[in-house]
């Protein structure tokens, strides 16, 4: 039995933009977590400039978990290099945002 031309043109059409969804980019919460794994990794090998620099381009992602998680690994960070007075501030400014995750 042959499907006539028309049918698979059709065919295609339906299943075409099925495919290009299926090869979407990933979404930005995907490209937080690798940044957040890199910054635990740069953190872990004692790398802690680094993984200052890799939390902070995390705190500002639209996931609170994420952003939360980044904000204390700047102070963290900060606080093992010994900037005491950036790691009060910024321990602040996310306490002030993130009134929920307070003592």
């Amino acid at each position: 039995m042959r499907v006539p031309q028309l049918a698979w043109v059709g065919i295609c059409a339906v299943l075409l933009p099925l495919g290009i969804r299926a090869q979407a980019p990933a979404p930005a919460a995907t490209a937080a977590d690798v940044q957040l794994q890199l910054a635990d990794l740069l953190f872990a090998d004692a790398r802690y400039g680094e993984a200052r620099e890799a939390y902070r381009r995390v705190a500002s992602a639209a996931d609170p978990a994420a952003s939360g998680r980044a904000a204390a690994g700047v102070v963290l960070s900060q606080l093992r290099v010994g900037a005491f007075r950036a790691a009060l501030a910024d321990a602040q400014t996310f306490l002030e945002s993130h009134p929920d995750r307070g003592p």
